[in-house]
């Protein structure tokens, strides 16, 4: 082979070579097309996958909160206007802080149009006297109308004889009111005359289809100062959560009304015995006072 043949053979060599090499560089057209759509695929799949988590992003904050805490997200309005008991509100308040409720007290002049609806998501109205809470709040449509479009009420002892459609007062010369807020369609009797008297600690038998009195005994005492039991009108849909001993009527009950919902009291279980360096009634949780039940009851009705 001479010198200029074998150098025209090393040139083909060296540019098919270099074709190869390139071929080799590049992704051949099927692969490639192929390829695009495999990116393509890919790209839609993380797309999905994070639409999808948004979605589910977005339907975790839509949830109620877990049950047991959606007390815990309430704004509650505690009544301290004319007619209640001091101390009694200030049982509350303490009851209140010590569960980390949020809470803010109000009075009959805040009693309007919007003010419930546009504070709060449950009002409490405390221990003292019913018809002062009717006659000096100057209107109580406001206070309907919030638990009819979905508000909560709470009553104790006066907050909830003003709650029923009938006041019946059992005392001297006791007869039969007819109060206007109607969350119970019944009578609020009381005071259990000759049976328990002005802080005495009445007897509860609690209800045991109620979940919230799963971890208590069956007998709960809690202080009474001349609260009602309840008496429901025939065909009337509520729950009783406990009976008083001592006449085995209603003492703890909850219902509907609307779109919002009730939970009354005849007992204080807020309220503790006297204690011995004040001389007075125990706001304070302490003296036999059943704050553990009484929060128990307020996280059902809250999940109600």
């Amino acid at each position: 082979m001479n010198k200029a043949f074998r150098n025209l053979i090393l040139l083909i060599l060296f540019v098919l070579f270099i074709l190869l090499l390139s071929s080799c560089a590049q992704t051949p057209v099927y692969l490639k097309e192929n390829y695009e759509d495999y990116l393509k695929a890919q790209s839609d799949a993380e797309v999905e996958e994070a639409d999808a988590a948004t979605d589910s992003d977005n339907a975790d904050n839509l949830q109620s909160p877990e049950p047991g805490k959606i007390l815990d997200h309430f704004n509650i309005g505690l009544y301290n206007g004319v007619g209640v008991w001091d101390l009694n509100v200030l049982a509350l308040q303490n009851f209140f802080t010590e569960n980390g409720l949020s809470y803010t007290l109000f009075d009959e002049h805040d009693v309007t149009s919007t003010f419930l609806s546009d504070h709060f998501d449950l009002i409490w109205f405390p221990g003292g006297f019913a018809a002062e809470y009717r006659y000096y709040i100057p209107d109580l449509e406001p206070i309907i109308d919030f638990v009819n479009q979905g508000g909560y009420f709470v009553g104790s002892c006066a907050g909830a004889y003003f709650a029923a459609d009938i006041l019946s007062w059992q005392g001297q010369e006791g007869k039969d009111h007819d109060y206007p807020l109607n969350f119970f369609p019944g009578r609020a009797a009381g005071p259990l005359v000759y049976k328990l008297n002005w802080g005495d600690q009445a007897l509860l038998i609690l209800n045991r289809d109620i979940p919230a009195n799963s971890d208590f005994e069956t007998a709960l005492a809690a202080y009474y100062f001349d609260g009602p039991y309840f008496d429901a009108f025939p065909e009337a849909d509520y729950l009783a959560l406990a009976y008083y001993e001592t006449n085995n009527r209603p003492a703890v009950v909850a219902g509907k009304f609307g779109a919002g919902k009730y939970l009354l009291f005849g007992p204080h279980p807020e309220m503790g015995g006297i204690n011995e360096q004040s001389g007075d009634y125990d706001p304070d949780g302490g003296n036999n006072a059943q704050w553990s039940w009484l929060l128990a009851i307020l996280y059902w009705f809250g999940d109600w």
